[in-house]
């Protein structure tokens, strides 16, 4: 049985505008504690980091928090990072990742992960509300930055024919949250992580990847 969850990405799964309960990875630790099956639940999410950033760290970090024994199996999590897809600069600049250079960090997280996990999951993106992201209100060192529906549904649809490929756990986040869920524009609110969660949860849960309460 799983012990140990991992959770990377960046502020989303950080948990960033969720100032009541901290973001759906801190939900998901709460409800497997009533359940006594889990040592931890880390959150390794940092805001703003993108694919790149993450697999610099990924495979250090998780083999810090990996148990010797055997039998506590880690369950990885790979919550995709909308900021693969940011445009910083010009409006009509390109993403920040390139669609190559994105296919590139998919197979790395899933290399990374099989090398160290016993089941791995990716999480897909999620929507922007574009009146407040194209372009964002806040300036990234300096720079405009913008956030947009189309480079996410395209980027999310590699995600999703990548892990059907290669037999991945892949739990679709695009449709969850309305434009009322993202204050800012870009970042859940409570009530975007609470829908988070429960997809999350139950997508475990039903797969069997976790014992239900």
């Amino acid at each position: 049985m799983i012990k140990k969850i991992i959770v990377f990405g960046d502020s989303i799964a950080f948990g960033s505008n969720d100032w009541t309960f901290g973001g759906w990875v801190v939900r998901l630790k709460n409800y497997f504690a009533k359940t006594g099956q889990f040592h931890h639940v880390f959150n390794l999410g940092i805001s703003g980091e993108n694919s790149d950033q993450i697999i610099r760290r990924m495979e250090s970090e998780t083999l810090s928090r990996k148990s010797e024994n055997p039998e506590k199996k880690l369950l990885l999590i790979i919550g995709i990072p909308i900021n693969d897809i940011r445009v910083t600069g010009a409006l009509d600049a390109d993403p920040e990742l390139s669609v190559r250079r994105f296919r590139k960090n998919l197979k790395n997280f899933y290399d990374i992960g099989i090398r160290n996990a016993n089941e791995l999951v990716f999480i897909g993106m999620t929507k922007v509300d574009e009146e407040k992201t194209d372009p964002w209100q806040e300036v990234i060192e300096r720079r405009i930055a913008c956030w947009r529906n189309d480079i996410i549904r395209e980027y999310n649809e590699i995600v999703k024919k990548y892990c059907k490929d290669e037999n991945i756990n892949f739990i679709e986040m695009i449709d969850v949250l309305e434009d009322s869920d993202l204050p800012d524009g870009l970042h859940p609110n409570e009530i975007g992580h609470e829908k988070m969660y429960k997809r999350i949860k139950d997508f475990l849960v039903n797969n069997g990847l976790v014992k239900k309460l």
